[in-house]
């Protein structure tokens, strides 16, 4: 388990999918820094798209950033707000497995070091900044830009696939900590990812998450629940957050399935056909 405790481990491997480099699937692994080449990359997307259903490499590049996305963020960002521990997402580092077998990804992300840092004394506010540069500016920026180079996928479905992952991560999965001390750090982080963190720490000239950041809405919740939930008295839903950009998946799905936030089965919006 290296720097973790057993519980720690247990959380980062078992709910967030972090796996040691002994461990690593070899049939579906590979190296992070390999897929920054454009004509790897394309090779990759071709030999996925049929193990998901897949019509496209651009379906299949959006439903890979969706995993991908989760594989990073889920790990790398609980481990620093929970534990106050960063670990190393730097892409030569780093294995992505995909494999995907009875209709469910089996893939984790793939660890070859796994070493970690800890913040200073009073400069916990530096090192966050770190971890997050890791996280996206040197790992998941260079890998969205050759995915949209290799298929020509729009950057604002990978980036929202990726803020998807961040928003559920913080207010679902670490707001249910037990620690008030830890709540409070983690809803601090989030604010600081959300509000206050530099461009550059996702090594853009633009905040790339903040535009899909919205409030959830109860009343969509509604309109759009199965037969009774919602109406006659029923309990309504939770609220909703609706996408702004389709991720596609109801184009590798047949029938088609949507998305529970899908903006495609938002009131009003006519699915496509």
């Amino acid at each position: 388990m290296g720097p973790f405790d057993r519980a720690q481990w247990q959380v980062l491997s078992q709910s967030l999918q972090l796996a040691r480099a002994a461990d690593r699937d070899v049939d579906y692994a590979v190296d992070t820094q390999a897929l920054l080449d454009v004509d790897r990359c394309r090779k990759w997307l071709d030999s996925v798209g049929p193990m998901i259903g897949s019509p496209s490499r651009v379906v299949t590049a959006s439903l890979l950033a969706k995993r991908i996305a989760f594989l990073v963020t889920g790990p790398s960002l609980y481990a620093m707000s929970a534990f106050d521990l960063g670990l190393n997402l730097a892409r030569d580092n780093c294995i992505t497995e995909y494999a995907h077998r009875d209709g469910l990804w089996q893939s984790r992300m793939v660890l070859k070091d796994l070493a970690v840092d800890r913040p200073g004394e009073g400069r916990r506010s530096e090192w966050r900044e770190r971890v997050i540069r890791r996280v996206f500016a040197e790992h998941l920026t260079p890998l969205w830009a050759t995915l949209h180079e290799a298929c020509g996928i729009a950057p604002r479905i990978l980036w929202e696939n990726t803020a998807v992952r961040v928003f559920s991560l913080y207010e679902r999965r670490l707001a249910k900590l037990d620690s008030e001390r830890l709540r409070c750090q983690a809803r601090d982080d989030f604010d600081y990812l959300m509000h206050r963190a530099p461009a550059s720490v996702f090594g853009l000239p633009e905040h790339p998450l903040v535009r899909f950041f919205s409030a959830a809405s109860a009343v969509a919740a509604r309109d759009v629940a199965p037969t009774g939930a919602g109406r006659d008295g029923a309990p309504p839903r939770p609220a909703v957050r609706f996408r702004k950009t389709c991720c596609l998946y109801f184009m590798a799905t047949d029938p088609a399935e949507y998305c529970s936030t899908c903006p495609l089965i938002r009131p009003g919006v006519v699915k496509p056909v």
